[in-house]
């Protein structure tokens, strides 16, 4: 059995009209859809908007804002090796590139179970889609299983209850967890998940200065921690990239 975990924040009608109404589309089983939100108050806003028909349970965590905080929420509440998949609250598709443009893919459940089956083979923790929504990027190997980014937006798991400890580029920290413990990860390159990038996460409710900032600070700490792993992107301030640097390599000086 195979369990969705959405937490969310704040957005009852946006998590009716997006994710779930999407995971209804592609006939996911609404008795394996768990909502996880913050308080009782909350609780008692989704149930008032959301018709039950559309999950299987709302739990209350009752932690404060930050999205690490609630990904280890949820990696507790399942048992060991149990499969679930991650989504935000605001996915509004699965798509893949064909004759240049992207559309709807068929099965989601498919993808899933794929997803599952070549982590168990590969003995990994992760599987996950493509970050980006564009069909001009999506090339070259449909599937990989060296280091690939991990997008938070969908993450499929089997579950070994680790935990991240940042609130931000957490779906970073946790690619990289499961890529040092397994020595892989799996993407699926030709499938990418359709959401809201630029939402607000992990409480910051910022203004750009100070976003950008945090951006920073988090980004130094995965490069201090994954020193061969992780470089800063040069083209965007405040992101990093996530790179095998070759070992016992001497670079040639340009002449």
């Amino acid at each position: 059995m195979v369990f969705y975990a959405i937490p969310s924040f704040n957005r009852p009608d946006g998590l009716y009209k997006k994710t779930l109404t999407v995971l209804k589309k592609y006939d996911i089983s609404p008795k394996d859809i768990h909502i996880f939100l913050h308080n009782e108050e909350e609780k008692k806003l989704y149930e008032e908007t959301i018709p039950k028909e559309y999950y299987g349970k709302i739990i209350v965590h009752e932690l404060p804002k930050g999205i690490g905080k609630i990904r280890n929420y949820i990696a507790d509440y399942f048992p060991m090796n149990t499969e679930y998949v991650t989504l935000d609250d605001d996915v509004t598709g699965f798509q893949e590139p064909k004759a240049g443009k992207l559309v709807d893919i068929k099965s989601f459940k498919e993808l899933v179970s794929q997803g599952f089956e070549l982590c168990k083979k590969n003995g990994f923790t992760l599987w996950g889609l493509y970050p980006v929504c564009n069909a001009f990027f999506m090339k070259g190997e449909p599937i990989t299983t060296d280091l690939r980014f991990i997008v938070g937006g969908c993450m499929g798991i089997i579950n070994k209850k680790l935990h991240v400890t940042l609130n931000l580029k957490e779906d970073y920290e946790f690619t990289l967890m499961c890529y040092k413990k397994d020595g892989g990860v799996i993407r699926f390159n030709r499938v990418c998940v359709k959401h809201n990038t630029n939402s607000k996460r992990g409480g910051i409710g910022k203004d750009q200065s100070d976003r950008l900032a945090e951006y920073k600070k988090v980004s130094q700490i995965l490069i201090k921690r994954y020193p061969d792993l992780v470089i800063l992107n040069k083209r965007r301030e405040g992101e990093v990239l996530l790179r095998m640097r070759p070992k016992n390599k001497t670079l040639k000086k340009k002449k």
